[in-house]
């Protein structure tokens, strides 16, 4: 910044690093990668595509809580791996323990 006169003039100067392409799928696995579960999700909105990658990895990386099995769990449409989780992942408290098996026992029942 440089002072003229009393005022202050600013000069921002941007550098372009690349330009590349890519396709929804690799955008949302590099969303997923980041973290950014709500970006990965607009993604598979916008393109069609399964958000269960994104529920997944989202479980995998959460605290177990009445949230997340509701957030996740409940949202994700492969019912034998919402089985296998519910069987396989320790819950943090009797609250948890309680809604995670309720929900496991909804929907084995469409399994069978």
């Amino acid at each position: 910044a440089e002072a003229e006169g009393g005022q202050v003039t600013l000069r921002l100067t941007f550098q372009l690093l690349s330009i590349g392409k890519t396709t929804p799928e690799r955008l949302l696995h590099t969303f997923i990668g980041a973290r950014r579960y709500e970006d990965a999700l607009r993604i598979a909105q916008e393109y069609k595509l399964s958000p269960d990658p994104v529920y997944r990895a989202k479980w995998n990386t959460s605290r177990m809580t009445e949230s997340v099995i509701a957030t996740c769990l409940a949202l994700a449409k492969d019912d034998w791996w919402v089985t296998a989780q519910a069987a396989t992942r320790a819950p943090t408290s009797a609250g948890t323990a309680r809604a995670l098996f309720q929900h496991a026992l909804e929907r084995t029942e469409s399994l069978r």
